[in-house]
This record gives structure tokens, sequence and C-alpha cells, in this order.
């Protein structure tokens, strides 16, 4: 194919399947459909479009940002360069979140995602939990301008108080039952060496945790621990190797029953804690 050839340079492990995405989304069709159909021609009218679209991903530019829009549990949210693209990983944590929420059930509860960047963990959750309140903090104002419209597009943005902040660090003393972030984990030096789709196209802020990855983890856990009422809950998605001095750090900031969940990799991907 053609359109992954031209894609392999900067694309190399995924350059088929854009290639195909692109195909499908100029056709109007899905990506399997297009075995079925690879014996039409693709209109003229549709090949200069097609072409500038080849062009714009062949300079390194995330799928995500071309087609505007990603996939996260099954519903739709805008994706650009002002958050950090959702991983299907972080669906993970959300259905451990959903799961803990059945066995302790707790009746309206106050629920709150530091760091919400393109806002697909709250507003899913507050779409999965009607009867949660929920709040989305960000230092990020392009991050939360594009959360909030995430928020009206899936209709619960009357549900969903969010703010602009570092983290929990304006919100009251025992306030929360749950906080929930996906923090900044990646070293400086790491963030250096990331692809360059990654490093150009995605905010610096969402990625760089520091020169040991655990800047953003410092600040949070007793942000969280004072928040949080005796007995709330702390979820973090943060690196696989750094899951030992996570645990330390929750542990300083009073949290126990600490463990660990892992990632469609069999990594510990995911740190949960309950405040004591």
């Amino acid at each position: 194919m053609q359109a992954a050839t031209k894609l392999r340079r900067r694309h190399p492990a995924e350059c088929r399947l854009l290639a195909e995405l692109l195909l499908g989304m100029e056709l109007g069709c899905a990506r399997w459909e297009l075995a079925l159909r690879q014996s039409e021609p693709i209109p003229p009218r549709r090949l200069p479009r097609l072409q500038r679209k080849l062009e714009t991903l062949s300079r390194g530019i995330p799928w995500q940002h071309l087609a505007g829009k990603t996939e996260f549990f099954g519903r739709s949210f805008r994706c650009d360069r002002r958050a950090l693209i959702p991983r299907p990983e972080t669906e993970q944590l959300v259905t451990w979140i959903l799961e803990h929420c059945i066995t302790h059930a707790t009746a309206r509860p106050v629920i709150a995602e530091a760091g919400v960047g393109s806002g697909c963990i709250i507003i899913t959750l507050a779409l999965e939990l009607p009867e949660a309140n929920c709040l989305g903090t960000d230092i990020s104002d392009e991050a939360l301008t594009l959360a909030i419209a995430n928020a009206r597009a899936r209709g619960v943005a009357g549900r969903i108080r969010f703010s602009r902040d570092d983290f929990l660090s304006s919100l009251p003393s025992a306030s929360l039952d749950m906080v929930v972030a996906n923090p900044p984990y990646v070293t400086s030096a790491e963030y250096r060496r990331l692809p360059a789709h990654i490093r150009c196209h995605e905010p610096l802020l969402a990625l760089d945790g520091g020169p040991d990855g655990m800047n953003a983890a410092r600040r949070l856990a007793p942000q969280a621990a004072r928040c949080l009422r005796p007995g709330g809950w702390i979820y973090l998605e943060f690196a696989p190797g750094r899951m030992r001095r996570l645990r330390k750090i929750l542990d300083t900031a009073g949290f126990a029953a600490i463990a660990t969940g892992q990632d469609y990799h069999g990594r510990s991907h995911f740190m949960r804690a309950c405040k004591k």
C-alpha cells in the first residue's frame, strides 16, 4: 500500500493501520470493509483531500489530531494538542474504579480528577455513576476548555464542576470520597527520547514528571490525603517501573491498603490506596 510506505518513516509501528484508517475515513467505511472494496477505485474528487491528509500524517501529526477525535470507553471524545491523547490502558483504570464503586457503594460520592486533560476519565465516571458529584481540575486553561467542550458534547457539563487548580490545592479538606489522576510520570531524560509525534504534538505539562518522574506524585499525594475523607480512595495511573517509589510516597502521605492493578500487557500500571 503506497500510503503505508509514505507513513513508515514517521509512524513505523502503525503505518499500515494509519493508512487503512485514513482510507476508511475518506471512503466512509470501517477498516474491515476495505478488504471487500479493494477493487473499487478511489473517486478522483477525493484524491486531493486524501493526499493532503496523507501529507499531514507523514509529518508526524497523530492520527487522533487529524481525525479531531478519539474513542474512550466506547464513546467519542474531541482530541487535539491541548491535552494528552487518551490511551487504551486508561480505560482499565476506569474499569477498576467502577468495580470498586460496586463493592464499596457510597451514596452520592464526591469524585475529583486531578489534572483532567481532555476530560475523558471524569466524564466517563459521571456517565457511568449518575449519582456521583464530580469535579475536575487542571492547571492548563487550554485543557480545561477542551474538557468542558467534551463534557457538553456528552451531556454532563452540568454535573461536573471544572476549575483551574494545581491538582487539588484549592479544594477543602475532607471534602472528597475519591481522587483519580493520571499524573505526569515520564522522567525528563525519557521525555527527550520519546517519539517526535508525542514530543511535538502532546503537552509537555502532561508528560514530564521531572528528573526522576516523581515530581507530580510528590505534590499530589499529600493534597489527596488532605482532601479525602477517612476511608476515601485515590486511584492513579503511573509508570510501571516506579510503583515501589509511588507506594512509598503514598504510605508517607498517610495512605493504607495500597494495591496495584495490571494493564493489558501484564505490567503493574495502576495503584490505589485508602486514606487512613
